[in-house]
């Protein structure tokens, strides 16, 4: 015996195929539409810290603040050619 939910006579669909009723088919594009929110929101929450805290690279991946620098070895010559 065939299951109601899968086959309709006089639908138009071949015997065993699978015909989607509205519910099933209305709460899918809901999910679809759900998930695309939920996927897009981090980004724009992410866009609104950046613009209203201006973060720089060295802040946003350091807590600590920088160190003194080091002195250069004895003999050293910087980028410049200058020792």
């Amino acid at each position: 015996m065939a299951n109601p939910e899968v086959t309709r006579r006089g639908s138009g669909a071949a015997p065993g195929a699978y015909v989607l009723r509205p519910g099933t088919l209305v709460s899918a594009a809901v999910a679809v539409c759900l998930a695309q929110v939920a996927l897009a929101i981090p980004a724009v929450l992410n866009g609104m810290f950046t613009t209203d805290l201006g973060p720089t690279t060295p802040s946003a991946t350091s807590s600590a603040p920088p160190g003194p620098r080091r002195p250069a070895p004895p003999g050293h010559r910087s980028a410049a050619g200058r020792p």
